[in-house]
């Protein structure tokens, strides 16, 4: 098919980039490293909230990561998830002061 310029309109991403200001190095009890967006403003927060329906995808430091689905275990086949509610974000790997998390909401 082809792509006109209102499908591109209507499928524009939202590039959302937060630089660590400290290390995320310990898990929680099921052995995912957490976090809860406190580096992305609220507006920011609130659009990956909102992006349920939408596809998500997340890198580090420029590299597209596996997310969790179709009962992929963290770790074993995925380097993240979302938590319950999508409050946060999980990581099969910790990560380090300068580190970018970029989430692009298409």
């Amino acid at each position: 098919t082809n792509t006109t310029d209102k499908d591109l309109e209507q499928t524009a991403a939202k590039k959302i980039n937060v630089k660590l200001a400290a290390a995320i190095s310990s898990t929680n009890s099921d052995g995912e490293y957490e976090y809860d967006y406190s580096g992305f403003s609220s507006a920011e927060k609130s659009a990956i909230l909102a992006a349920t329906n939408s596809i998500i995808d997340v890198y580090v430091n420029g590299q597209l990561l596996v997310g969790y689905k179709n009962g992929t275990p963290i770790g074993a086949n995925a380097d993240y998830d979302w938590n319950t509610g999508g409050e946060k974000i999980l990581f099969a790997f910790a990560l380090e002061v300068d580190d970018v998390i970029t989430v692009v909401v298409r």
